[in-house]
């Protein structure tokens, strides 16, 4: 094991073990937090077609942000985990009721199948659609975007497909409770790790925190 994968699984396991020892009241007060500064924000409101992870115990509450994307009309595209290949997609969900009939997939997470529920037939693949966001989990944020994920490396590889298939980067925003953001050079960096434009928290003034833009071409950074 490399010193950063070792570092990386060390910093999991101390924000993990943090994250689960937050009340379940503030967890909830939270999430609402996080929502309401991620719905009202121009970048959200202007995307007509958004990734969202669907949160599982533990997690910052997606699901107001979840019913509010589909309630806006705006296209909404779920992570799907290929169980034998371990690639994750991302599919379309059409409506809430599509969104109520979705079951467990590999890691206990509600998943859309290739086929809707709904009569809508064979589902959107985001990789042949545009992304205007991504919302994304994680487990610790910096104030400069950084971010390690559970280890799978599922949302770096996802991402990295899209630019391929698309040459174009959709914003990326993280969520986090104030336990899970860390001070920046905390975060140990690997050159696949993704960075995101926009980090939403209550350890930030205001809860959202817009990163600031990169020079970097391969990016659309937030101004």
């Amino acid at each position: 094991m490399s010193s950063i994968v070792f570092a990386k699984k060390a910093l999991r396991s101390t924000i993990l073990e943090a994250r689960k020892r937050i009340p379940p009241n503030e967890r909830e007060l939270q999430s609402r937090e996080i929502a309401l500064a991620l719905t009202s924000c121009p970048e959200y409101q202007q995307s007509s077609s958004i990734s969202c992870f669907l949160s599982i115990d533990g997690e910052v509450d997606t699901s107001s942000v979840i019913e509010d994307i589909l309630k806006r009309g705006k296209r909404l595209f779920v992570p799907r985990v290929e169980k034998i290949s371990g690639v994750m997609e991302m599919l379309r969900i059409y409506s809430l009721d599509d969104l109520s009939k979705l079951s467990p997939g590999v890691w206990g997470i509600r998943e859309p199948g290739k086929i809707s529920n709904t009569g809508d037939g064979p589902r959107e693949n985001a990789l042949n659609s545009t992304l205007d966001m991504i919302i994304l989990p994680g487990v610790a944020f910096d104030s400069l975007g950084n971010r390690i994920g559970y280890g799978k490396g599922y949302y770096d590889r996802f991402i990295a497909s899209y630019w391929s298939a698309r040459k174009y980067k959709p914003e990326l925003f993280g969520l986090a409770f104030k336990e899970q953001v860390v001070e920046p050079g905390t975060i140990p960096l690997e050159e696949h790790d993704e960075s995101v434009q926009g980090v939403i928290s209550p350890a930030f003034s205001g809860v959202l925190h817009r990163v600031a833009s990169s020079d970097d071409a391969d990016n659309k950074g937030t101004n």
